[in-house]
């Protein structure tokens, strides 16, 4: 699986979006061989994996449902747990999932939008070098 990113970008209609993307490949330089000729000289594919608004209702909507569906320690109540809920916690945990659900949809990229940032993250994209891990 490729790592991912990501970054704030504004839509073409002013709204604010956080887009996580993936980089698979990396700038290889064109290297030239008499017996098979020129090579090399690609560049990454990226991929846009998912946008969401960056707002701070959106944050808030997270920060709602995070403080339903986790205990004290910060760990994620498994099914049982909810079900066992109050039922206006319940509900309301319903209700934030669909505000969610609404924001990430109204959300979604244009094939334009998406083609821009995409070139936008091509231009301006700093390849890591892989040895920046010390053992």
């Amino acid at each position: 699986m490729a790592r991912t990113f990501t970054h704030n970008f504004i839509r073409d209609d002013g709204s604010p979006v956080t887009v996580e993307y993936s980089v698979e490949g990396s700038y290889s330089p064109t290297t030239y061989s008499p017996m098979s000729g020129a090579c090399g000289g690609d560049a990454p594919e990226f991929t846009i994996e998912k946008v969401w608004p960056n707002t701070p209702e959106y944050e808030e909507l997270h920060r709602r449902r995070q403080a339903l569906t986790t205990d004290g320690y910060g760990r994620t109540l498994g099914p049982l747990v909810v079900s066992l809920m109050s039922a206006e916690s319940r509900e309301a945990l319903e209700e934030i999932g669909k505000a969610i659900e609404a924001a990430d949809t109204a959300c979604a990229l244009t094939d334009q939008e998406r083609e821009r940032i995409i070139d936008w993250l091509c231009e301006n994209y700093i390849e890591e070098p892989d040895d920046d891990y010390e053992f």
